[in-house]
């Protein structure tokens, strides 16, 4: 599942990036639930066989990169508004 976070934060980064779409505030959001998704996880696939491995503690990296995402969220939606906000006062 993690890795759907950071695919989901790729593709919102490349759509902001290329097309300036509005669609990547849903990428980044998507990208913070499935983060902040893992406090309420007991155990992990720890392995492609099936095997899983039970979370013991949430350190100190987990909760940079779930920072991280939500800086990037945050920083995106930031961006619309104020470009709403410009489009508005240049009109």
């Amino acid at each position: 599942m993690d890795y759907m976070a950071c695919k989901s934060i790729l593709l919102s980064r490349t759509i902001f990036i290329i097309q300036n779409k509005k669609k990547s505030i849903y990428y980044s959001a998507l990208a913070t639930i499935i983060a902040l998704s893992f406090t309420t996880w007991k155990e992990i696939l720890a392995a492609e066989d099936g095997r899983v491995a039970k979370i013991e503690t949430l350190n100190i990296g987990y909760w940079l990169w779930v920072i991280a995402l939500t800086i990037l969220t945050i920083g995106t939606i930031y961006y619309f508004i104020s470009e709403i906000h410009n489009t508005k006062s240049s009109e």
